[in-house]
């Protein structure tokens, strides 16, 4: 809530509006003497003061683009006239979801100085929309398109003081029905009051914020968390102003993957564990920005954790590999002897092959093969 005394500003808007307050009417007196007082009271007020006829004075709003800003666009003050109420629109969006369509309006408003209090009741404002129907505020939809609060019902707004942003919501489809004219109008303080005409209204011009198309979706991108300043954008922190914002908890480092930005916790993140985009091994876990393995014994390697002592893709460490002809036996790399198999650049390998002919490296010439010529294993080129 905002409220401010005898001066009124709003940094966002589109569209204000003056309208004064109608005049105080006089019983017409039996007598003569009180006639001729009335007669020169009207007289001299309407030289001094404002015309005693309702008026309703509009200026039409610009339409806005489509924003990026929370805020919206910025426009001159609001400006009331002493004993006046003026109301001025800070945003109109259109809210779609799977409960209900809703018009969404923030809008603050003013009491001039020497104004008689108003109570800040959402029922006093009306929606007017193409078709020509009224639309009341709906008391219990929450806006989520635009920026502001909700007073109270039991909350007044005093002359000289102004409240808003105030957020409205209206069930209403703008597409199908659209809004033309917002209206705040106080009722007669007193009943049967012998002083007629202390209802006061306030009206202001209607226009939708254009949306962002994105996809088979019209969306604003200032905090769409799916589309957060750019369609397809994803914001799993808090979307504002068209920037994800890490203020939430211990996640306050912003990361990119390739689909989404997030906010990570580095320290503990499964997907950025330690640095954005570090990823936990499966069956692990991240243990003060480092990568570990749950199990006692594990170890990670390639995002997979492993039992380094009996692995044979990660014997004794990650991507030491046993091959074929060998196995791990607490985390080394063991030859089988079938086909004479020997490590060779920590890899079992047969010693009866061209490449490794009774050793390592023994490569065999052109036209010659490798055999055991006796079948004791000893393996020659001949």
């Amino acid at each position: 809530m905002r409220r401010s005394e005898n001066k009124f500003t709003s940094g966002v808007t589109d569209s204000w509006v003056r309208l004064q307050d109608p005049g105080m009417n006089s019983k017409r007196s039996l007598r003569r003497l009180s006639t001729l007082v009335v007669l020169v009271v009207v007289a001299t007020a309407a030289c001094t003061a404002t015309p005693t006829s309702s008026t309703e004075t509009k200026v039409p709003s610009e339409p806005t683009s489509p924003g990026t800003n929370d805020a919206g666009p910025v426009q001159q003050p609001l400006v009331v006239a002493p004993g006046q109420l003026a109301i001025q629109i800070n945003q109109v969006r259109q809210r779609r979801g799977a409960a209900a369509d809703a018009l969404e309006i923030a809008v603050t408003l003013a009491n001039g100085v020497g104004g008689q209090a108003v109570m800040l009741n959402p029922a006093y404002f009306k929606l007017k929309v193409k078709s020509g129907l009224l639309k009341m505020a709906n008391l219990g939809a929450k806006a989520q398109w635009v920026n502001g609060t909700s007073p109270a019902l039991t909350d007044a707004l005093s002359g000289g003081a102004s409240f808003g942003p105030w957020s409205l919501a209206f069930d209403v489809d703008a597409n199908a029905d659209a809004p033309v004219e917002l209206s705040f109008e106080v009722p007669s303080l007193t009943t049967g009051s012998t002083t007629l005409g202390d209802a006061r209204k306030a009206v202001a011009n209607v226009v939708l914020e254009a949306c962002t198309p994105c996809g088979a979706v019209c969306t604003y991108l200032d905090r769409d968390q799916a589309n957060c300043g750019t369609c397809g954008v994803k914001a799993e922190g808090t979307c504002s102003g068209g920037t994800i914002s890490c203020t939430t908890g211990a996640a306050t480092t912003l990361c990119k993957s390739t689909s989404e930005m997030y906010c990570a916790d580095l320290k503990t993140s499964e997907r950025s564990c330690g640095a954005c985009g570090v990823s936990l091994p499966r069956g692990g876990s991240c243990n003060n920005g480092v990568p570990k393995c749950v199990t006692v014994g594990y170890s990670p390697c390639s995002g997979v954790c492993v039992d380094l002592q009996g692995d044979e893709d990660n014997c004794g460490v990650c991507g030491a590999k046993t091959g074929e002809l060998g196995f791990c036996d607490r985390g080394v790399i063991e030859c089988n002897k079938i086909r004479f198999a020997s490590l060779c650049s920590g890899q079992c390998v047969a010693l009866d092959e061209r490449e490794n002919c009774g050793a390592c490296g023994n490569v065999c010439p052109t036209g010659k093969s490798c055999r055991d010529r006796n079948g004791t294993g000893s393996w020659n080129c001949n």
